[in-house]
């Protein structure tokens, strides 16, 4: 007769009944510790090697981007020529700081040059007030359809942010 009962068997001989230790059952003292160690320094292993992977993607990438951002910066603006033939003036991006008045200009760009007036056919922008006789300075007001983004909780805020 076997009766299973948390990992033990009761066995009963012609004489006697008594309790035998399953081996198919789980037990500490039937675990391999040391194939148990290996297999976790394996997942340790391949964790810090995934992970040595990422950090080197991410490091790849950020220098993929800054030495495009090297090499933008270092062309040549060609502004009077790019505007002559209609084409755009930077097609691929450029970063460069904005020229500040009273300063001299090196590698910088002014707000004419970012919105090209003669050729900029519609204008959103965006700002929290609104110097509307700047910004039509700035834009050919006959040619390009403008869209002003502003919030404001009611009319006396627009009012009073537009000067």
């Amino acid at each position: 007769m076997r009766c299973r009962l948390l990992g033990f068997t009761f066995k009963k001989n012609k004489n006697s009944i008594y309790l035998a230790r399953n081996c198919d059952m789980p037990s500490l003292s039937g675990l391999d510790r040391k194939a148990m160690e290996e297999d976790r320094l394996n997942r340790l292993a391949l964790k810090r090697k995934t992970t040595h992977e990422v950090e080197t993607h991410r490091a790849t990438k950020v220098q993929r981007v800054e030495s495009t951002i090297s090499t933008r910066a270092t062309k040549p603006a060609t502004a009077a020529a790019s505007n002559d033939s209609g084409a755009i003036q930077y097609p691929h991006g450029v970063f460069k700081m904005t020229w500040v008045f009273g300063q001299a200009r090196k590698n910088d760009i002014k707000i004419e040059e970012v919105l090209q007036k003669h050729d900029l056919k519609v204008a959103v922008l965006s700002a929290f007030k609104w110097d509307m006789e700047w910004v039509f300075s700035k834009l050919d007001v006959s040619k390009t359809k403008l869209v002003l983004v502003m919030e404001a909780k009611d009319e006396a805020t627009v009012s009073s942010s537009l000067t």
